[in-house]
């Protein structure tokens, strides 16, 4: 495996031996990355965000682009613009993402031209939007041709600018693996403003993704090309790729071209789903009874339904005469409930300020900084997010709070002033993160908007299906209040809120806190992921710390075949443990017959998977139905599970309490003497050759053990003690093993003589023969078709 200069920075060596391995990478001249480690760079323009025209909204542009990764299933960088200069750095990656960069210095253009151009001849693919290094940092358009690298690096000519304009934005006609989600044709979003150029290409490996209807006529708006070595993928501007969840499938193809992708999922679910409650009502000591007290019921009732998590956002209260004040004697215990619960808690500021803009910096001390630490000793819980009260904050308000907590969950990004999925870090050097809203919040849709319970529960479900639609493993981000099905349930409906949730949970989402989400995003980013097509299939190797709660990922149409040596996967998933692993997976052909894993808890973590194919052992911590799907519908035992229950071939165990538990599965010993099927014609036995066929064998072993079981009146089962499959009819021709014993094709007659019994085949009405001194088959004739029973041949 090689070794770069960023693997040095994610493991844990001491100084002095990174020192030296430096030095030795250095000497040998390594900085690259394993050629099938898939990773990808996101690149921060300090310049860029100075000019765009938000800076905020620049930032929310940037967490966005880590969240498409996630979607991608592709770890990543973050990089700042003056980095692109480093070549060599940047052939480490896969594709290097840079949402916006149309301003850097004027001094870095040549540098930056030659380091991306060193890059792509390495085989790194590019994707951008919108103007492509053509303004210096104060605005003004570079010397020369403004558009040299758009042209010489994307291949790609200016054509002409529309600003303000109504635009419908639709999937072109032709398909591409890019708008695969969507199909092709297909209408993606309506813009009522829309300032954007268009672009045309200057290479014949060009394939238009979506089209943009305006002012009557239509303009490409992106481009996916392939230059062989490499590919590009440009949008006309930043709204067009990143509104619709079309940015994931990019890096995708980007990574991998047109072949099949495997990504690396955060959850094992279809969604996530963090529901924020900003508990405004929990700084009023004297009216808890009506408000947090009995929410708390509400909330284990949709845990217990619908296994509903989420975080809950502290006010403390700093004006007791006005009723404002907390009294831990109260609180504590529970809150404290809470979070036995698996919900997180964080703060709320410390006296629900509505405008933060407003407040001096040791206001802003005080509400935040203070808030977290009378949290933490009072409830003896790690505090480390925040939800922003009232209305939007600004940047100095976020510099505060970034100093206090690991993750802050903040505004809106609304489509067209912002961006919706910003979920990561809203610059390359900051430590935590900023998680977006990107569903309405409850107060917006029945206070503000005055929409009725109904139409509020109805335009939820829309945003929830447009988020959850185009993507994969998508995260929804909803903001809900404690007084809602509390003391305000009369004016936003008894079970409206709890309709929504009962309707995620439907959909297949797995509810997270505000901490579990911080902490996956963190373990994904720091997760390495090595990919490689094989003839049959992929090898994949994942290295990390805590991510069994993890899953690799294959394109909806690739259904996995088996997995060597691990039992832990369904049709398209496999199912990662703790510290990761490498996988071998086929994939094509019907699933092999062998005893795994194939549905989790939700928030389970996997830690550990063992067995053979029929037995299994397996280790996680949580609680919740593991399903299993078996070898075959042979009895098993289960140690280790608070109960479980066996269908034919799917095993159900359940795990009552949130624990770190270990379970076994073997098949069940059934003490039983044997009966031996001995031909005649061969002086041979009957034998389970390998599970599957049949054969003949000179010796009595294990393989040549049969059970014989009555069906109906006249007919007779034939099971094998080694495999416990059914000798059944596969054809007019020939037998084998089958794990479920049909209704006809199991089943046979015997038809005893003085010496010998034939044994005639219900289905086809045909005879088991010796075909030669080592085959079986079926034949309408009787001669060769004699067999003598030895042992203990009672139908039971």
């Amino acid at each position: 495996m090689a070794v770069s200069l960023r693997d040095l920075k994610r493991r844990r060596v001491s100084k002095p031996v990174e020192a030296v391995l430096v030095s030795l990478l250095m000497a040998a001249g390594s900085t690259s990355l394993a050629a099938d480690e898939k990773r990808i760079a996101i690149v921060y323009s300090d310049e860029s965000a100075e000019q765009f025209y938000d800076k905020f909204a620049y930032q929310q542009l940037f967490a966005a682009s880590q969240y498409q990764a996630t979607m991608a299933g592709i770890p990543f960088d973050l990089i700042n613009a003056a980095e692109l200069t480093q070549s060599e750095q940047l052939k480490r990656y896969s594709a290097i993402l840079m949402p916006n960069l149309s301003h850097i210095q004027a001094d870095w253009r040549e540098a930056i031209e030659a380091s991306l151009a060193e890059a792509t001849a390495a085989g790194v693919s590019l994707i951008t939007a919108g103007n492509f290094l053509t303004n210096d940092a104060d605005g003004n358009v570079l010397a020369g041709n403004p558009y040299r690298a758009t042209e010489n690096l994307l291949q790609l000519s200016y054509s002409q600018y529309f600003g303000g304009v109504a635009a419908s934005v639709t999937t072109s006609a032709a398909p591409h693996p890019v708008i695969d989600q969507y199909g092709t044709n297909q209408a993606v979003v309506d813009y009522g403003q829309l300032w954007f150029n268009s672009y045309q290409p200057l290479t014949t490996h060009a394939h238009d993704l979506v089209s943009v209807a305006v002012n009557g006529s239509t303009v490409t708006g992106g481009w996916a090309l392939d230059h062989g070595d490499y590919r590009v993928v440009h949008f006309s501007n930043e709204q067009v790729m990143m509104d619709n969840n079309l940015l994931w499938r990019a890096l995708q193809w980007a990574t991998y071209g047109s072949q099949e992708a495997v990504g690396l999922q955060m959850t094992r679910a279809d969604s996530l789903f963090y529901a924020r409650n900003d508990m405004d009502q929990s700084m009023f000591a004297n009216t808890l009874h009506n408000t947090d007290i009995p929410l708390l019921d509400i909330v284990t009732t949709w845990q217990k339904d619908y296994d509903f998590v989420g975080s809950f956002y502290l006010n403390i209260g700093n004006n007791p005469a006005a009723g404002e004040y907390t009294d831990w004697s109260v609180s504590a215990p529970l809150f404290q409930a809470y979070a036995d619960l698996g919900n997180g808690i964080g703060s709320h500021s410390y006296t629900h300020p509505h405008h933060t803009t407003e407040l001096t910096d040791e206001e802003l001390v005080f509400e935040f900084k203070d808030s977290a630490q009378v949290l933490r000793d009072n409830l003896q819980l790690p505090v480390i997010g925040a939800a922003v009260p009232g209305n939007p904050e600004d940047e100095r308000v976020r510099t505060e709070m970034k100093k206090h907590y690991k993750y802050i969950s903040g505004r809106t990004g609304d489509i067209g002033s912002g961006y919706r999925g910003a979920f990561g870090k809203l610059t390359d050097k900051d430590t935590s993160l900023y998680f977006s809203l990107n569903m309405s919040p409850d107060y917006t849709l029945i206070q503000y908007l005055n929409q009725t319970p109904a139409q509020a529960l109805a335009t939820w479900k829309q945003e929830f299906d447009a988020l959850t639609r185009y993507g994969s493993a998508p995260i929804a981000n909803w903001l809900w209040h404690d007084y809602a099905v509390t003391n305000s349930a009369d004016l936003y409906g008894t079970n409206t809120l709890r309709d929504l949730v009962a309707y995620a949970a439907e959909q297949g989402t797995e509810f997270i806190t505000g901490e579990g989400l911080y902490q996956r995003l963190e373990q994904f980013a720091n997760t390495r992921l090595d990919s490689e097509k094989t003839a049959d299939g992929w090898r994949v190797s994942v290295a990390g710390n805590d991510i069994g709660h993890f899953a690799l990922k294959l394109t909806a149409d690739t259904q996995i075949a088996a997995v060597a040596n691990w039992y832990a996967y369904n049709t398209n998933e496999v199912f990662v443990p703790r510290q990761g692993g490498t996988f071998e997976i086929k994939t094509g052909g019907q699933p092999s017959a062998v005893t795994r894993i194939t549905d989790l808890p939700t928030r389970a973590e996997l830690i550990d998977v063992t067995g053979d194919g029929q037995q299994l052992a397996f280790t996680l911590q949580g609680q919740g139905d593991v399903v299993v799907t078996l070898a075959s519908s042979a009895p098993v035992t289960v140690l280790g599970a608070s109960s479980y229950q066996q269908q034919g071939e799917q095993l159900v165990i359940t795990l009552a309490h949130a624990a770190q538990h270990t379970v076994t599965v073997k098949p069940t010993v059934v003490e039983t003497k044997a009966c031996y099927l001995k031909d005649l014609y061969s002086n041979k036995y009957l034998e389970d050759y390998n599970g599957y066929y049949v054969a003949l064998s000179a010796k009595k072993t294990k393989r040549t053990e049969w059970q014989l079981e009555r069906y109906g009146s006249r007919y007779v089962r034939i099971r094998s003690v080694n495999s416990q499959r059914y000798l059944s009819a596969a054809s007019r021709y020939y037998p084998v093993l089958s794990s479920t014993p049909h209704r006809y094709r199991a089943s046979w007659r015997f038809y005893e003589g003085s010496q010998s019994t034939k044994i005639r085949n219900r289905g086809y009405g045909r005879y088991l023969r010796a075909r030669n001194y080592y085959q079986i088959d079926l034949t309408s004739y009787s001669s060769h078709s004699e067999w003598v029973f030895e042992g203990d041949c009672a139908i039971k």
